[in-house]
């Protein structure tokens, strides 16, 4: 009864300690604590003694854990330590549990190790591999087992610690793959943080993202990123938490001139105990007590500077704040290190880019983006409408497009009067505005030479004529056919001086209408030799239809030409018509719009004055007839021209001459 009685009490404790562990197991805490406090509820219900030895890549064994070593003679040093070695190799190449019973009792048990490997000391000894996947042993639990057990219930024994073993292997899995995943968000937002610097050209975000990331990933009271240019101006960009910062605040101010020296010094400043600066006692580094004097004002406990360097210059700084008196680790400044190390290619990019000709524009740019994104959304939409009325609009108008000459009225029957052949004008019978019919004689030539020659060849044909008729009473046959064919000769030179004295000596008027030479030239003409082909008159029949012949520079004539060549691959029903409208010099209160006739299809040189030349287009319009219902016109009247070709936008209407100026000048 008895018996039942203890073997039912040691069933409940090893139960109690079963439910421990496996409580242990679900807690969350570093591998070392567990490695300790599983080794001390395995100890306190199976063994007196025990450790757990941790395995490492290179092969060695490392104790974390250890209770009562010497009682077995395993400690370090011990007498029975190469014993221990052997056993750990061995359990980790069989991947399973191995019994060293007590004072030599190998016939017992066979360990496996060899006869000169057994155990001497009074307790038998117990090692079982705490496995987290299959054949990965990751550590081994050493338990010495009380005095006195039967060697025989070792293997229950020993089967019931391995299941604890491998719930601890269940753990120490979890473990690592919460340390896995720890290191793959860590990596995330590495990743994450480098997208963020390089993501901008502007210092400020990427100030920003180092001063934003570097408070998260390590876990500080604040962060603060600045920038560092080669003139040695120093600018602090961002506070962790803040999108813009107050440059000119004293607070902001004051690190800024800190941060300053350490950028010129190149070297990490860490600061602790702030509180030193309220003493009296000064250590001589004045950088040293004033950064001491901000912590007090940012409430600060530690406080690290770190410079930035990018191609063995200095191009920024990280200020690290903690609010609690704990220094940074080796893990910390490791951090820092590779934080700054991205930071650094990131801010030197964006400081060469600041530095670019264009850049200073593109950061208005961004001011005025900052100040749109503060905006409320009332000011958004009044500013949208007037963006839109000043931009929008223009784009949207749609206005002719125009192309403006200059031009001179001409009549389109008008008829010049020539001169047939060379001579000097003798008489002019009309003045300007005269009416005049055809084939009326204008002006003469000097006719006395003419007439001279006549009356020689009308004397000569008399005294022929007299020859002929002595030569006929005579009788003489042959004289009488002479004279005749010399009477026939006279008389055809006179008839051609007759003709020449009507058609080429009178000057005659081609048609019937009305005298238009201004009246200064035709009082010049009296006495003028002149040339044959020679204009001297202009008549214009009363019916007469006006034109406009426009002379477009050609420097103006790109939309015209343009529209014209897009007409001709038209159809006729689809050809467009260019308007134009006509403003007189002589009647500028009025424009008319008329029709445009044709476009020469070659440019000619005008003479602009002062020997001045440019090349032109030349386009004829045609007079509208309210324009000469309105003016008495007269040929070579003036006018400005101004011919529709297609509409376009205000935008395109505004511009269009400094942009094609422009274009010239920069080609």
């Amino acid at each position: 009864m008895t018996t039942n009685v203890q073997q039912n009490s040691f069933q409940d404790h090893l139960a109690a300690m079963e439910a421990r562990i496996i409580a242990l197991c679900e807690q969350d805490m570093s591998v070392a604590d567990f490695y300790r406090r599983m080794l001390e509820l395995t100890v306190n219900g199976l063994g007196e003694g025990g450790a757990i030895w941790q395995g490492s890549l290179d092969g060695q064994f490392n104790c974390v854990a250890h209770i009562n070593l010497n009682l077995a003679g395993i400690e370090p040093g011990g007498a029975q330590f190469e014993l221990l070695s052997a056993a750990l190799s061995h359990s980790v190449e069989t991947v399973s549990p191995l019994v060293l019973p007590e004072n030599n009792s190998t016939n017992l048990l066979n360990s496996g190790l060899g006869p000169h490997m057994v155990n001497k000391a009074n307790n038998s000894l117990i090692f079982v591999p705490i496995i987290i996947r299959k054949g990965q042993v990751v550590a081994v639990l050493v338990l010495i087992a009380p005095e006195g057990v039967d060697a025989r219930a070792l293997k229950g024994y020993t089967n019931f610690i391995a299941g604890l073993c491998d719930r601890a292997g269940f753990f120490l899995l979890k473990q690592e793959i919460r340390n896995q995943e720890k290191t793959i968000g860590y990596s995330d937002r590495l990743r994450q943080y480098s997208a963020a610097l390089h993501s901008s050209l502007e210092p400020k975000r990427v100030c920003y993202a180092l001063a934003n990331y570097a408070q998260e990933m390590l876990g500080v009271y604040r962060c603060m990123a600045g920038t560092f240019n080669i003139k040695g101006k120093f600018r602090m960009q961002s506070v962790s938490g803040l999108e813009s910062v107050a440059i000119k605040s004293n607070f902001i101010k004051t690190i800024s001139e800190i941060a300053k020296h350490v950028c010129k010094n190149g070297k990490a400043l860490i600061v602790d105990n702030p509180n030193a600066a309220m003493t009296d006692i000064s250590d001589g580094d004045e950088l040293l007590t004033a950064a001491r004097c901000y912590m007090l004002e940012a409430k600060a406990a530690i406080m690290g500077i770190f410079p930035i360097s990018a191609d063995d210059k200095v191009v920024g700084v990280l200020v690290v704040e903690r609010a609690q008196e704990i220094p940074f680790d080796q893990g910390q400044l490791k951090n820092i290190e590779i934080l700054t190390q991205e930071a650094a290619s990131a801010l030197n990019n964006s400081l060469k880019y600041r530095d670019m000709p264009l850049s200073l524009a593109s950061r208005a740019l961004a001011v005025i983006r900052n100040k749109i994104y503060a905006m409320g959304a009332l000011r958004k939409a009044i500013w949208a409408c007037f963006l839109f009325i000043v931009f929008g609009l223009p784009a949207i108008i749609q206005l002719p497009v125009k192309n403006i000459g200059a031009a001179e009225l001409i009549a389109i029957d008008g008829r010049e009067v020539y001169v047939a052949t060379d001579g000097q004008i003798d008489t002019v019978n009309v003045k300007e505005g005269d009416l005049v019919n055809k084939d009326m004689v204008l002006a003469s030539l000097d006719l006395s030479e003419i007439e001279s020659l006549i009356d020689m060849a009308v004397s000569k044909i008399n005294q022929k004529q007299q020859a002929y008729d002595q030569a006929k009473a005579k009788g003489d046959a042959i004289s009488e056919e002479l004279l005749i064919l010399e009477i026939a000769e006279l008389t055809a030179q006179a008839n051609e001086y007759k003709r020449k004295k009507n058609e080429e000596l009178q000057i005659k008027s081609p048609v019937d209408g009305r005298i238009f030479t201004q009246q200064n030239h035709i009082n010049k003409l009296t006495g003028m030799p002149v040339q044959r082909g020679q204009s001297i008159l202009d008549v214009v029949p009363e019916d007469s239809p006006w034109e406009f012949i426009v002379n477009v520079p050609e420097d103006q004539a790109g939309d015209i030409l343009k529209a014209d060549y897009q007409n001709k691959g038209k159809s006729a029903e689809h050809k467009q018509e260019f308007k134009a409208h006509i403003l007189m010099l002589a009647c500028p209160d009025q424009i008319f719009e008329a029709k445009v006739l044709s476009i020469s299809p070659r440019a000619h040189i005008e003479t602009a004055g002062n020997q001045k030349y440019r090349n032109v287009i030349s386009i004829r319009v045609q007079a509208p007839k309210e324009l000469t219902e309105t003016i008495d016109l007269r040929q070579g009247m003036k006018a400005s021209v101004a011919i529709e070709c297609g509409k376009n936008s205000l935008y395109y209407v505004v511009t269009r001459q400094f942009k094609d100026f422009w274009r010239v000048s920069t080609f």
